[in-house]
């Protein structure tokens, strides 16, 4: 099966970094997309359509992340 990748960097600038609503506005965006959508930080991964997912990465203020998007073809 084919797919395309794309990866990108991402430093957060909210001050208070990834909490509850903008983790959960993420999700919402990510699931109108046939791509599987994850994010990485500090070695550890979730699905961006998971909000305990997200929550669990534990974001902060300048925090690096990793987005991977996947599309299978």
């Amino acid at each position: 099966m084919k797919h395309n990748m794309k990866k990108f960097e991402y430093v957060i600038k909210d001050e208070v970094g990834i909490h509850a609503r903008p983790a959960g506005l993420l999700v919402k965006e990510a699931k109108k997309y046939q791509s599987k959508v994850s994010i990485t930080k500090d070695g550890k991964s979730g699905e961006a359509t998971k909000l305990m997912a997200l929550m669990g990465l534990a974001v902060l203020c300048n925090g690096n992340l990793t987005l991977v998007f996947l599309r299978f073809l």
